[in-house]
């Protein structure tokens, strides 16, 4: 048994060797590009609370966000890690969670594409569906703001979340449990 992480998009020939038996094994794996997944298992690599006053945890397998008290509640996340590219593949980002659904969830994003960089206006997300479990998974539509990325994976500058403007009559913390992008909004359900 073994656990394997991918470090980048493509294919790759995976061979494994027992030490007691010397017998071999081999699997090809491939990484579509434009998959991503963020979650409690991997700390939520890369990401950040760039909010004064705001943090959070991981414990329990999710991520717990303290929100900075204002005249409402905010924490804006960004992600810092690796480069990035989005699109192709996979234009459909997610994050459940049990934040606020009043407020603005909204993404802000620069991608590099061919026609330069594209804002992509800081919307709020495209839906939301109710998983099994009962929590909330909201989507981004993503090539919807920024439609280069419909037809390719392009490099972001900037990837971030605003959680915001939830009122105060509303808890101080909320939970995500995970971010992934999909290849749809079928493939997530």
């Amino acid at each position: 048994k073994g656990l394997l992480t991918p470090v980048g998009f493509g294919s790759a020939e995976i061979t494994a060797k027992c030490i007691e038996t010397n017998q071999e094994a081999s699997v090809n794996v491939t990484v579509d590009a434009g998959w991503y997944k963020w979650d409690a298992t991997d700390g939520f690599k890369g990401w950040s609370i760039i909010t004064s006053g705001a943090s959070f945890i991981i414990k329990d397998g999710k991520m717990t966000v303290s929100m900075n008290k204002g005249s409402t509640w905010r924490s804006d996340m960004k992600y810092s890690g690796t480069p990035i590219s989005f699109g192709g593949n996979r234009p459909i980002f997610a994050i459940k969670g049990t934040m606020p659904t009043t407020g603005a969830r909204k993404w802000y994003a620069i991608a590099q594409t061919p026609d330069g960089p594209v804002n992509s206006g800081g919307k709020n997300e495209t839906g939301k569906i109710v998983a099994n479990d009962g929590i909330n998974v909201y989507y981004y539509d993503m090539p919807s703001r920024i439609a280069a990325l419909a037809s390719g994976l392009y490099p972001f500058t900037v990837f971030q979340f605003k959680m915001a403007d939830f009122p105060l009559t509303e808890p101080s913390t909320f939970d995500i449990y995970w971010m992934r992008t999909f290849k749809s909004v079928a493939d997530l359900e």
